[in-house]
């Protein structure tokens, strides 16, 4: 019986035991892991633009999560996410997460298990440092040939916005003597301290956070003698080579040479040919080496007459000349090339009008004609008041093809003409040639420049009371041998309120269409009417004079090469910003940083706040550097294409847009270059649109 109680108290025991411990196991069970807290080791600005924080690893991570702020500041943005291995990173400044010389950052950094999705606890205090400019590579000290300056140089550094120039000498401190402000990179000293080693060194700086980098202590050393040049011979330049003459405007000629020695300025000299006075027509500096005469009431230029121009080099401080060409080099101007506006018909189909801009240095125009089965033969001679004039008999049944010269009559000279001209259709006596509606029809871009690219091209406003638009044709002539029409979508452009009809958009007082040819060349744009019999089916009439009718609406317009002008913008950037015995690597920051980074003017294309994708504006449409837009996608090619220019090739960091420098290009050394405008500057609110008022056409 005793044995029985007793196993029955054990039992009971026992299930108490289970009982108690239950709630206690499933509470363990259910409870997730959770990292541990990072305990921050270091921090370290290894680079101007680079930030390295230190962890020992915590229990329970799978990952760590990086963050920095400003320091002082409250709110805490992620920079990374590195795997749980790791006990470092290094944040490199980019667009989104920058980092900026001189300013103070704090980083934290938390432990994350992704399974659980749990973070551990996180040092609220972070750790703190900030960068400061690279320091400043010297490269020579060189004493002048008069011994009386010292031109220091050095290579370019990073992280800062001027450079501070310091002097000393044995027995002297440090100095500053000068601040130069990037990109230069060299400076003279014009009173060096004489009978003394005079030692330099120059640091870097950026003004903004006032932070300094790190300068060589050792310096550059150049000994200079207590008294200047000891020689009294007077220094006389050398003579002046002549290389070239040119009138680029019926009022300018441009004259060009090489240096010659010990030059401090240049005098420039010109005569009409055959005289033998020559007359001063300017001084300039002696690092020029050309220099353009526009004509004054003192120093005129007559078109058509010859002058000699010759060049001598002068020294200021000795007052001593050099010889010169007597010969000179020899040039004229011509009247400025006539710009033809239009050819019309007249209603009647019996005369042509032509009409053209007034050009400059002429005292009457020279009218010419031709047609397929003849040259040129002048119609006409017209003083330079008038600019239209109306061929009363032009050769019926053909295309009468039109051009004017500008003309001076006192030297009997001629300017240059438009090869194409403007060609009108004449028909022959009787034929039906009246079309229902009456026409307009005007170019609407904002740019006046037009290439031969979709985004690049003409917009034509097409103003008329015709409600049909299918029966409206454009005709270009010459035959552009290939002509690509743009679809205008209702909505693409935001600027443009409309309807789609065909291929073009429906707006007040008529209709906008956009062409452009692969051929580039001067057209003549012509609106022409479907005949009616051909209206059952107008998709297959084109814009012949056998389905069409012609109209007086016409327009002329110039197709450049979008490519070949793109390349001479680019050399012009290079021309602009850059000097002589620049590196590739200086030529290509100098053009990136003068044109596009400091007190750029460019931004972002158009977006409207709250809305995903780029806004559309017909009258933004136009090459970069008409438009001065630039996005993620454009500026990594731009800065492409200017490196193979200048022989400093980069490439593209990512064609990924969803990786973070995807607007970026790497050098061959790993440096980073972008230009890509901020998002915002693009950004406008919806009701700040401003539509396209056609009723100004």
């Amino acid at each position: 019986m005793k044995r029985n109680i007793k196993s029955l108290l054990a039992m009971l025991l026992a299930v108490v035991l289970v009982l108690g411990m239950t709630p206690a196991t499933a509470s363990a069970a259910r409870r997730k892991p959770t990292p541990g807290r990072v305990a921050l080791t270091g921090i370290s600005a290894p680079s101007y633009n680079k930030i390295t924080v230190k962890w020992k690893q915590a229990s329970n991570a799978t990952h760590y999560k990086i963050y920095y702020k400003k320091t002082g500041t409250r709110k805490w943005m992620g920079v990374a996410t590195v795997q749980g291995n790791k006990t470092s990173y290094t944040h490199t400044s980019s667009r989104k997460r920058p980092i900026t010389p001189g300013q103070k950052y704090t980083y934290t950094v938390k432990a994350y298990n992704s399974k659980y999705k749990t973070y551990g606890r996180y040092n609220t205090k972070g750790l703190t440092t900030r960068t400061k400019p690279s320091a400043v590579r010297l490269k020579r000290a060189a004493l002048s040939k008069d011994k009386k300056s010292i031109s220091i140089t050095w290579n370019r550094a990073s992280g800062c916005n001027n450079y501070c120039i310091y002097r000393r000498t044995p027995s002297t401190k440090w100095k500053r003597i000068a601040n130069v402000r990037v990109p230069r990179t060299s400076y003279v000293d014009r009173s060096p301290v004489k009978g003394q080693k005079n030692i330099y060194t120059v640091r870097s700086y950026y003004s903004p956070t006032k932070i300094y980098g790190n300068y060589n202590t050792r310096g550059l050393t150049v000994s200079v003698p207590k008294s200047g040049s000891s020689s009294s011979r007077k220094i006389t330049p050398g003579t002046v080579s002549l290389s070239k003459i040119s009138a680029p405007a019926y009022n300018k000629i441009n004259i060009q040479w090489k240096k010659a020695s010990n030059a401090t300025h240049y005098k420039i000299y010109y005569k009409k040919e055959g005289t033998s006075k020559w007359t001063g027509v300017a001084t300039v500096a002696g690092s020029t080496t050309s220099y353009t005469h526009i004509s004054s009431k003192t120093k005129p230029i007559t078109v058509g007459q010859r002058y000699s121009y010759t060049v001598k080099a002068y020294n200021s401080k000795y007052k001593t000349y050099g010889r010169y060409s007597s010969k000179g080099l020899t040039a004229n101007t011509k009247p400025s090339t006539v710009k033809l506006k239009n050819a019309l018909l007249s209603r009647n189909k019996k005369s042509v009008t032509i009409s053209w801009n007034r050009a400059s240095g002429c005292n009457q125009y020279l009218v010419y004609r031709k047609n397929p089965f003849s040259g040129w033969k002048r119609i006409a001679t017209l003083k330079n008041t008038v600019t239209s004039y109306t061929d009363q008999a032009p050769v019926r049944g053909t295309t009468n093809t039109y051009t004017v010269k500008g003309y001076y009559s006192p030297t009997k000279t001629s300017g240059s003409y438009n090869t194409s001209g403007c060609s009108v259709f004449v028909p022959k006596s009787g034929a039906d040639t009246t079309s229902k509606y009456t026409y307009e029809v005007k170019i609407i871009n904002t740019y006046n420049e037009f290439y031969n690219t979709a985004n690049t091209a003409p917009f034509f406003y097409i103003k008329t009371n015709n409600p049909n638009g299918d029966s409206i044709r454009l005709n270009w002539s010459p035959d552009p041998e290939g002509l690509t029409e743009n679809v205008i979508s209702t909505g693409y452009y935001r600027d443009l309120k409309g309807t789609q009809v065909g291929n073009m958009q429906k707006v007040q007082g008529g209709y906008v269409c956009q062409f452009y040819p692969q051929k580039t060349g001067f057209y003549t744009v012509r609106v022409r009417e479907i005949k009616p019999q051909f209206l059952d089916n107008p998709l297959y009439a084109d814009s012949s004079l056998y389905y069409c009718y012609e109209t007086n609406a016409s327009v002329t317009v110039t197709i450049k090469d979008y490519k070949k002008t793109g390349v001479e913008w680019i050399n012009g950037l290079i021309k602009k910003y850059t000097k002589p015995g620049m590196t590739p690597k200086e030529k290509f920051e100098a053009v990136i940083y003068g044109e596009f980074v400091n007190g750029s003017r460019y931004r972002y294309p158009t977006t409207i706040k709250g809305e995903q994708g780029y806004a559309f504006m017909l009258k933004e449409q136009g090459a970069m550097w008409q438009n001065h837009q630039l996005n993620s996608s454009t500026s990594p090619g731009l800065l492409c294409d200017i490196g193979n220019i200048i022989g400093y090739p980069v490439k593209r960091v990512s064609y990924d847009l969803s990786h973070p420098d995807h607007d970026a290009v790497v050098d061959s050394s790993g440096k980073y270059y972008s230009i890509c405008p901020p998002v915002y500057t693009g950004q406008i609110d919806k009701e700040d649109i401003e539509y396209i008022d056609f009723s100004k056409y």
